[in-house]
């Protein structure tokens, strides 16, 4: 057998990874939350960021620095690869310092990445002795040069984030300490806007369970974060905000939560699902149709509507110059083994017919869904972003509450906001892994030549062609 062990160097590309402060901090969390902790403390100091819990402490201390091993504190915990706090760790920091009591045994161990990039995957023996200390974990994060400290911004994401958790009575806490100044901020649970016409379900698709509770947003309220209409969650965790389920009809004015069981699996970073998300779009589909037909009526005035189908068109027609020719087109079948909890047994299908003109629709809707398979809507977020890019729900959205784009849907400039969006799926396709769900179904090395071949073939739709196809 041939020894396939990395060499050392390795770790100086692992070290150039990029990592956001908001998802380091998460996998942190998450690795707390699962050994039963309480309370989190994230204390940021110049140049060292710590994580302190008060679960029960680390068994195998070793573990928390030898990839593909991990600390399984709960069985249906959420992490999997063994890689969450070597990430965190490769990518800020040159030593991570380890402090655990697990059973009256206080534990410390440390080791520094750049001391054994290029030399060897060796660190020094852990340091144990009798204590009766309570039990807890802290983690120390020696920035390495260049580096900074989570931001405001960082801590924000991560009290959305982890919503569920907090609402349970779990506690986040976030001390910045400064010339001998601490500043303690005891993050709080975001709160889901007041929603009518709600609908609940519980059902699970092959085996799998979930729990839904989604409806229309109520008049001057919008969903918070701008990250997307309906929350995923798993445990003390919002997985992912996409518009899975929303299909054709407008997001605007639509939110809620989509609750999954400890039996689906994850991505690497617990940021996305990784299988039967196209199953769990259509079974949310056809529970909420009702209320997307009445939203969609209330999300925009004629002229909004008109220009968003306009739009839509003109970016179907692009997105047909770079789609694969080989992709299996949607003949409306079976969405899989779906079964209402508290019924008896039976399958669900969509109700899709074909229709003219290239589109599909929804059987009840009077507007097309897209043959390509991506949505343009308008939202509106939170900030000054252009826009937001739903690789899971396959939604492409401006966002209104910037002055730029609002005055080009209060103008009808249709051109200048297909070009938006086309640079949105372009620098996002460019950009982001999102776990192989890519809007595009080619992949290009840059901006420019993806923007390029989207815009490639680009014509304007006139009068009589929108017309046709609304």
């Amino acid at each position: 057998m041939i020894d396939l062990t990395p060499a050392p160097h390795v770790l100086f590309s692992m070290m150039n990874t990029r990592m956001p402060w908001w998802q380091a901090l998460a996998e942190l969390i998450d690795n707390s939350f699962e050994a039963s902790a309480t309370r989190v403390e994230i204390i940021n100091q110049k140049d060292v960021v710590k994580i302190v819990d008060d679960g029960r402490g680390v068994s195998d201390i070793t573990a928390c620095f030898r990839y593909g091993d991990h600390r399984q504190n709960d069985k249906d915990g959420i992490g999997q690869y063994g890689v969450g706090a070597k990430d965190v760790w490769l990518a800020w920091a040159g030593m991570m310092r380890i402090i655990t009591v697990h059973n009256g045994i206080k534990t410390i161990a440390e080791a520094n990445c750049e001391a054994m990039a290029g030399n060897a995957f060796e660190m020094p023996d852990p340091v144990s002795s009798p204590t009766d200390e309570s039990s807890g974990t802290t983690i120390e994060l020696h920035l390495r040069s260049g580096k900074n400290g989570p931001s405001e911004d960082a801590f924000e994401s991560i009290r959305w984030r982890f919503t569920p958790g907090l609402r349970s009575g779990r506690q986040i806490v976030a001390t910045q300490i400064k010339k001998g100044q601490s500043k303690r901020n005891v993050l709080s649970a975001v709160e889901m806007p007041l929603l009518t016409d709600v609908v609940e379900s519980a059902f699970d698709i092959d085996g799998k369970s979930v729990w839904i509770r989604i409806g229309i947003l109520a008049d001057g309220h919008k969903m918070p974060n701008g990250n997307g209409p309906l929350w995923i969650i798993r445990k003390h965790r919002v997985i992912d905000a996409n518009s899975l389920g929303i299909g054709h009809y407008s997001a605007r004015r639509i939110g809620g939560e989509v609750h999954i069981g400890k039996e689906w699996k994850l991505a690497k970073h617990k940021d996305s699902l990784t299988e039967n998300a196209d199953r769990l779009e259509q079974a949310i589909h056809v529970r909420i149709r009702g209320i997307l037909e009445k939203a969609d009526q209330l999300a925009d005035t004629f002229d909004c509507l008109l220009m968003r189908n306009r739009v839509q068109t003109m970016l179907d027609d692009a997105m047909g110059g770079v789609a694969n020719k080989k992709e299996a087109r949607n003949k409306g079948e079976s969405i899989g083994s779906v079964t209402p909890k508290h019924t008896s047994r039976e399958r669900l299908r969509a109700a899709r017919v074909s229709d003219a003109e290239g589109k599909v629709r929804v059987r009840g809707s009077t507007h097309p869904q897209s043959k390509r398979g991506v949505v343009f809507d308008w939202v509106e977020l939170e900030g000054e972003r252009i826009g937001n890019v739903d690789s899971t729900g396959k939604r492409i959205s401006l966002n209104t509450n910037n002055a730029y784009v609002a005055s080009l849907r209060s103008n009808g400039d249709c051109l200048q906001t297909f070009l938006l969006v086309a640079a949105l799926i372009a620098d996002h396709d460019c950009r982001h892994e999102s776990n192989g769900q890519k809007l595009l179904a080619f992949d290009f090395g840059d901006f420019a030549e993806a923007m390029g071949a989207i815009v490639k073939d680009y014509k304007e739709v006139s009068d009589n062609d929108q017309t046709r196809a609304v």
